[in-house]
């Protein structure tokens, strides 16, 4: 691939709530509550913190499921829900991916792909598009 077709590598990738993510707080949640319990600390002290760990879990679960789907275009001019990014980074740990992003206004994005949000196909689309970005 030449130069000149790099520069027109470009892709559009969905980002929607992971239900893996939402799985992976409420499990924190719980964790959390059970860890006060089996601690050494007075019963009354551990129920009150128990509770709350699970209610913060909770709603940390449901605003992380409720969060509203973005579409990211990378390619010359990246773009987030139509809005140009002035800086795009996007960063691999194994399957997941990590945006981290500004637009003009100095609004900082984050948003994270989760195995369960991202096929391997759009995957791979995100990887020589955030390469050809770069090159």
């Amino acid at each position: 691939m030449g130069d000149a077709d790099r520069c027109r590598v470009a892709c559009r990738i969905a980002w929607r709530p992971s239900c893996w993510e939402t799985g992976g707080v409420l499990v924190l949640g719980l964790s959390g509550a059970v860890a006060v319990l089996v601690s050494d600390l007075p019963r009354p002290w551990a129920g009150a913190l128990a509770l709350v760990a699970v209610i913060a879990g909770s709603v940390q679960a449901w605003w992380a499921h409720r969060r509203v789907p973005r579409v990211l275009m990378l390619g010359p001019d990246a773009r987030l829900d139509g809005v140009p990014l002035v800086a795009c980074r996007v960063q691999w740990r194994g399957t997941l991916a990590f945006l981290q992003a500004r637009d003009a206004t100095g609004r900082v994005h984050r948003l994270a792909w989760w195995p369960d949000t991202l096929t391997p196909a759009d995957r791979r689309a995100m990887r020589l598009a955030v390469d050809a970005m770069q090159a």
